[in-house]
């Protein structure tokens, strides 16, 4: 990672990441600096460890709900965030991708 600090980690389940990928470009033509699995996280890379790291980095924690549901892995994601937050350590927000409902996010 080239900066010191992210704007905005994007959780998304890896079934949605088409959507989730636009909403990472979208955010960085916007001048934000965003955590996105695939641009971040080397192969060779410990998940957790590298997650964690960028925690310690991170100003907003943006959970994508989309049509696939949450996957296993961004559950993960999202129970970390959750702790991360309520220690106040950044901000947590939803995302509504295309094609899920708000009433109802992850139904197919």
């Amino acid at each position: 990672m080239a900066d010191d600090f992210y704007d905005v980690f994007l959780s998304h389940n890896s079934k949605d990441k088409p959507a989730a990928r636009a909403l990472c470009t979208a955010l960085e033509q916007e001048g934000c600096s965003v955590f996105f699995d695939d641009q971040d996280m080397d192969n060779d890379q410990i998940a957790g460890s590298a997650i964690d790291d960028a925690f310690d980095k991170t100003l907003v924690f943006a959970g994508c709900w989309g049509p696939a549901g949450v996957g296993r892995y961004q559950k993960f994601e999202l129970d970390m965030g959750f702790n991360f937050a309520i220690d106040a350590k950044f901000s947590l927000i939803s995302v509504i991708l295309p094609g899920a409902t708000p009433a109802n996010p992850g139904a197919r």
